[in-house]
């Protein structure tokens, strides 16, 4: 018996020395120097919590003789003691939420060569009144700034990419800049921002996402750059936009962009649909203006505006059979006789005035271009009647001839091409024939005996004016019209240059 309870506390002393073996080897894991715990791995500090209580904190770029390189997750989590934050520049790799719930803190600066601000960086930080975003930082990840009451203003150099609520809540924003085009955005960014007035998206933006003004009662005025291919649902919901214009580039519309916003009075729509109830209870709107691009007017579209009483619909738009429904003061479709808009309108007992049909001409059917500079360009001018709408340009072959969006032509290549301006379901061409210059003389070798002249023929294409040089004006002399004047025997080039070209004439002097 004596011997089986000293086997039971020998085996109980050897677990006991395991656990305390494991639990130094955990502790040896982590390391103390001040108020900052970090682990070390490769010669190289992590820091991993800040356990002190200081208001203004410089985090040093050394712990434990390590340069401090990473910051963890939660770093700083809901130390409501700190007011100032500043970072060493060593510091290369940040976690999420490293300041969430500091809601003292009211400025930090951010190590130079960071290039996103991971999730929940600053999230409930209601007293932080600024932060300054360096050329580095081109992602803002998920409700890295969210709640951030105190923050006012934001620019954003080379920002492209904003992730889920990442300004959401942030109740005293007022301006916002993007210098940088937003390509990647995943909704809600500046949700219930009840105070942002200014919002600045430069060329280069391709998206508007979800819910992104939700609720920005103080925003009435936004101008979407001709680069966004989509606006998605509910983009606009309860904002305060009282008018916008939506440019043709965008090519899908979600559902309910503007729904609830009641100050909302004029639309001009130059996108290709309109999805149902994009203006639900849009108690204000008075006027849209419909693009001649729109190929499709949803149902339920004008569910509940008060103040709609007309509307004008291009002649190919198809329109849902719903979609007059609930728009309570409309009464009359303004549209071309035997179109689609004139069949439901009349269906649901609308009045319905026929109004012509648009068209579009160009100034020229013809066009000749050459591939030197000086000769390449041309702009073509587009007359069209009855629509405000901007045309689109178009050529088929862009290796021989390319279009801008204002109709001026550079040629590239020799060949054919046309050139088309398309206004909704109307169209016109000009065709566009491309030619290499060229320049020929009559004459490449000529004699005279002294005294005598000879002016030179020749040809150029396109026309133009040639220069003539003599390569020895004692023996030939050759005036700017040509005129050659044999003065004493001998050889001379003469060089005929046009259209950048030049060809040699052999004059010998007997």
């Amino acid at each position: 018996m004596k011997r089986i309870i000293k086997n039971i506390l020998l085996f109980a002393t050897i677990i006991t020395s395991v656990f305390v073996a494991c639990t130094a080897v955990q502790a040896e894991n982590k390391y103390q120097d001040g108020d900052y715990t970090y682990t070390v791995e490769f010669g190289k500090a992590t820091l991993v919590k800040y356990t002190g209580n200081s208001l203004d904190i410089i985090v040093p770029s050394v712990l434990g003789g390590k340069p401090l390189v990473e910051i963890e997750n939660g770093a700083f989590y809901n130390n409501n003691y700190i007011n100032s934050v500043v970072l060493p520049d060593t510091v290369k790799k940040m976690g999420q939420g490293v300041f969430k719930g500091c809601e003292n803190l009211q400025n930090v600066h951010f190590p130079t060569d960071i290039t996103s601000i991971s999730e929940e960086m600053f999230a409930g930080c209601s007293s932080l009144k600024e932060f300054t975003f360096s050329r580095k930082i081109k992602g803002i990840g998920q409700g890295a700034f969210q709640g951030c009451s105190s923050l006012k203003n934001i620019i954003c150099p080379s920002v492209n990419s904003l992730g889920f609520r990442c300004f959401a809540n942030c109740t005293s924003l007022k301006s916002v800049i993007f210098k940088k085009g937003i390509v990647e955005s995943s909704g809600g960014t500046f949700s219930k921002c009840v105070n942002l007035e200014t919002v600045v998206f430069p060329q280069g933006t391709k998206v508007i996402a979800f819910a992104t003004f939700e609720d920005c009662k103080s925003l009435k005025h936004i101008t979407l750059p001709k680069s966004i291919t989509r606006i998605d649902f509910i983009a606009f919901i309860g904002s305060g936009i009282v008018d916008i214009e939506i440019p043709d580039s965008v090519e899908q519309c979600g559902e309910r962009i503007f729904e609830d916003c009641t100050n909302l009075q004029k639309v001009k729509w130059f996108a290709s649909n309109l999805p149902h109830c994009t203006f639900e209870r849009c108690t204000s709107l008075k006027s849209v203006v419909l693009g001649e691009k729109l190929s499709k007017i949803s149902y339920l579209v004008f569910e509940g505006t008060t103040q709609l009483e007309t509307l004008r619909i291009p002649s190919y738009t198809i329109v849902d059979n719903e979609a007059f429904s609930g728009a309570e003061a409309l009464h009359t479709i303004y549209g071309v006789k035997g179109s689609n808009a004139e069949t439901v309108a009349k269906a649901v007992g609308l009045n319905f005035v026929p109004v012509k049909d648009i068209s579009v001409k160009l100034n020229k059917t013809k066009l000749m271009l050459y591939t030197m500079k000086g000769k390449n360009t041309a702009t073509l001018k587009a007359v069209v009647s009855g629509s405000t709408s901007t045309p689109t340009w178009t050529s088929s072959d862009i290796g021989v001839v390319q279009v801008n969006t204002s109709g001026k032509i550079v040629a590239k290549k020799s060949g054919t091409a046309y050139v088309t301006v398309t206004l909704g379901n109307k169209s016109a061409s000009c065709k566009v024939t491309v030619k290499k210059p060229a320049l020929t003389v009559k004459k490449k070798t000529v004699a005279l005996k002294k005294g005598q002249s000879y002016t030179i023929s020749y040809s150029a294409v396109p026309a133009g004016k040639a220069v003539f040089k003599s390569s020895d004006a004692k023996c030939v002399t050759v005036n700017a019209n040509g005129k050659i004047v044999a003065k004493r025997k001998g050889t001379a080039i003469i060089s005929v240059s046009c259209n950048n070209i030049i060809q040699k004439i052999k004059i010998t002097v007997q």
